[in-house]
C-alpha cells in the first residue's frame, strides 16, 4: 500500500485536530482492517459489499469502506465482477479475500497493437 500520510491514516493537511485524531486511530485501523479481512475470508466466494460489512461488522460506512479499499491496495481483498443491491436499493461491488476471488475476479481486457 502506498504511504501517503507516513503510516497513519490519512488526515487534513494543515489541521491539528485531524491530524491528532489520525495518530489516535493508526493502531485501531490496524485491527479494524483485520477484522474486515477475516469476514471477507469467512464470506467465501459469497464474498460482501461495503454495505455488508457495515451491517456484519457495525462499522461506520466511512471505515468500513476505507479499511477494505486499504486491504484491496495491499493485494488481500479483490473486487469481482459480481454486483449486489444494497439497505437502499443501490448496486454495490462484491469483494472477496484474495484467496476466495479467483473464480470471480475482475477482469480486464488490454488489445495489444503491432
Amino acid at each position: 500500500m502506498q504511504d501517503t500520510y507516513g503510516g497513519m491514516p490519512p488526515f487534513v493537511s494543515g489541521s491539528e485536530t485531524s491530524e491528532k485524531a489520525s495518530s489516535r486511530a493508526k493502531e485501531s485501523a490496524s485491527s479494524m482492517r483485520e477484522r474486515v479481512h477475516r469476514h471477507l475470508e469467512a464470506c467465501g466466494e459469497r464474498g460482501s459489499t461495503d454495505d455488508e460489512l457495515e451491517v456484519a461488522l457495525g462499522l461506520l460506512h466511512q471505515t468500513a469502506s476505507a479499511r477494505r479499499r486499504e486491504l484491496e491496495l495491499m493485494g488481500r481483498v479483490v473486487k469481482t465482477d459480481r454486483e449486489r443491491k444494497t439497505r437502499t436499493g443501490s448496486a454495490a461491488a462484491v469483494y472477496c479475500s484474495e484467496d476466495s476471488a479467483r473464480p470471480h475476479r475482475q477482469t480486464t481486457m488490454f488489445a495489444i497493437h503491432d
